[in-house]
């Protein structure tokens, strides 16, 4: 490969991985496999309703288990246990389920407990996972203020309930289009455009086209269905998709010959 073809850019959240000791696990992957990386963070999170869900969780026997999808869920839960951040004993009773390794890392640091379904890869996937047995009580499921219903209409079509409560909305990063043009200006232009999100997309997208980006030169790769169809809506044309939200896919699909 050129070298623009070996520099990737990668817009997605803070790195949050506590198995990684701050380190941005995808940017380590891809430095290791000898591509250049650019990390801009591009969206960021207020956590919210603290209180409504530390209620839900000094009272598990009104549950059957716990559906985070991300590792924010997992922090706005642990903010909402307060100083001690331990789960009421009972809880241990219950399942925990996750979206992705980095979310059952998050869950088993903060939390010290055992997430279900890491490799569903999606909420979809993960409410299929979900709904192989049955439940006495709801999942509660600590959520962003962006989700879509996707995953709770998916377990109310089978039967098991879910209670949602909004624990974090996502923002736009401090300082984006400032990070984003010294990142365009301080190294050569990339051959891949990473994106890990709608809320991502949505933030970073109109900025990228002020800085007069060239969306048609670059290689542009989705995390998820979700992102690609955001993409999509915003007449950017998508070279690849990961379907599982993993740092040796997006290795995978950087180093394949042709759009998958």
């Amino acid at each position: 490969m050129e070298a623009a073809e070996r520099h990737v850019m990668i817009l997605k959240a803070p790195a949050e991985d506590p198995e990684d000791d701050g380190r941005d696990p995808y940017s380590h992957l891809l430095r290791e496999n000898g591509f250049a990386v650019t990390s801009v963070p591009v969206i960021d999170f207020e956590f919210c309703n603290l209180e409504e869900l530390r209620d839900c969780l000094q009272a598990p026997h009104k549950f059957s288990g716990i559906i985070f999808t991300s590792p924010r869920a997992v922090r706005a839960t642990a903010l909402g246990l307060g100083t001690d951040q331990r789960l009421p004993a009972r809880w241990s009773q219950h399942a925990f389920f996750v979206v992705g390794r980095s979310t059952a890392a998050a869950l088993r640091s903060s939390l010290g407990a055992e997430g279900e379904g890491a490799e569903s890869g999606s909420a979809v996937a993960l409410a299929d996972y979900i709904t192989q047995r049955s439940y006495a009580g709801p999942l509660l499921y600590p959520c962003s203020s962006l989700q879509r219903g996707t995953l709770p209409a998916r377990l109310q079509e089978r039967g098991v309930r879910a209670h949602c409560v909004t624990a974090y909305a996502t923002v736009p990063h401090p300082g984006l289009e400032r990070s984003l043009a010294l990142a365009l200006a301080s190294s050569r232009p990339p051959g891949f455009l990473v994106y890990f999100s709608p809320s991502g997309v949505a933030a970073s997208l109109p900025v990228l086209r002020g800085l007069q980006l060239p969306f048609h030169r670059l290689k542009v790769i989705a995390i998820g269905a979700a992102t690609q169809a955001a993409l999509e809506r915003s007449d950017v044309p998508v070279w690849a998709v990961c379907k599982e939200p993993t740092p040796e896919q997006l290795l995978s699909r950087l180093s394949s010959p042709g759009p998958s």
